[in-house]
């Protein structure tokens, strides 16, 4: 709960937008490899560790969600404040060749 409270508080922070909660698998895959990390380390301060792992957590996941977050600033300023302008109708191809009559005498001159 301290790191989804605490990683809301940056990203709104940072954007002052309301940040969504972290998806809870990307929680645990977040936090499966920052604590993989910190494998090696010793353990003689536990709580250090504990506080250092933590805090990179909440790191991970507040770029993970602002960078969530610009993309779909982009993709909205993209499609919906400037959409695509809508191409303009293509001319009908007519051929007027053929309706145009032969005046004056024979079509063929010998």
């Amino acid at each position: 709960m301290y790191i989804i409270q605490q990683t809301r508080r940056r990203v709104h922070e940072a954007t002052s937008m309301p940040s969504p909660k972290p998806d809870k698998k990307q929680l645990v895959i977040t936090m499966m490899l920052i604590y993989e990390n910190y494998k090696g380390e010793s353990r003689k301060d536990l709580r250090d560790l504990l506080k250092r792992a933590n805090g990179d957590v909440v790191g991970a996941l507040t770029r993970k969600i602002m960078m969530n977050l610009s993309m779909y600033k982009q993709y909205y300023h993209d499609k919906l404040v400037n959409p695509v302008p809508t191409p303009m109708d293509m001319p009908s191809n007519v051929n007027q060749g053929g309706s145009r009559a032969l005046t004056g005498g024979k079509p063929f001159v010998v």
